[in-house]
């Protein structure tokens, strides 16, 4: 069975919603989170990014999952520049974590960017609609929310199922790039210099001489 997983990494909310194999791919588990901004920003990024991670590591565990899809929304620039910054580094954060902790768990692992026009495309058929529309199209797909869930949180469930949508056109025509990180090849990385001072034993609570 396929798996796709949409993340919508908001920094007022962040969506995660886990996917399933159907002819219309319908959501089997959500989570939001957020964390109540502050002076404390890479905290406060590095602190979601975990929880995202943290999040589809279990989902991985429990379901038994072997192929997984996964697409992130890229930011987009809305005259900002501190916003946007923290944005990318959420993203960063995300992805950074999907590579080197989530990319091991799995036999295959994809990751697509896509942009918001063409993940609100998917869903409702309008690149610009609005989060009423997003909001409406997720409802006709699935069962009535539980009580309690706010509007923020299904604004944040709607644009994450839209962006998983992308995970299942693969070869189609469309703004966004899917790479697969368990053939990844890093870079060469080639060592230009390095010091260790000769006290190094001091250093360790060790005198010379000893282990």
């Amino acid at each position: 069975m396929k798996w796709s997983i949409g993340i919508d990494p908001g920094l007022g909310e962040t969506g995660v919603v886990l996917c399933r194999d159907d002819v219309q791919p319908l959501t089997e588990e959500w989570v939001t989170y957020s964390c109540p901004p502050g002076d404390e920003d890479v905290a406060r990024v590095v602190s979601l990014a975990g929880a995202v991670i943290d999040c589809i590591v279990g989902w991985i565990e429990e379901y038994g999952i072997e192929q997984l899809d996964i697409c992130i929304e890229l930011p987009v620039y809305k005259h900002n520049a501190a916003t946007y910054t923290k944005q990318i580094r959420l993203l960063e954060e995300i992805e950074s974590g999907l590579f080197f902790l989530v990319a091991g768990e799995v036999k295959q692992l994809y990751l697509t960017e896509v942009y918001p026009s063409t993940s609100k495309g998917l869903l409702t058929n309008d690149g610009r609609a609005d989060k009423d529309r997003m909001v409406e199209c997720y409802e006709k797909l699935h069962p009535p929310w539980d009580k309690g869930v706010n509007r923020a949180t299904k604004e944040a469930v709607a644009d994450a199922y839209a962006h998983s949508l992308a995970c299942w056109l693969t070869g189609a025509n469309l703004r966004m790039t899917r790479v697969n990180l368990t053939d990844l090849q890093a870079a060469v990385v080639k060592e230009k210099g390095r010091y260790r001072g000769q006290d190094h034993s001091a250093r360790t609570g060790c005198a010379d001489g000893e282990g």
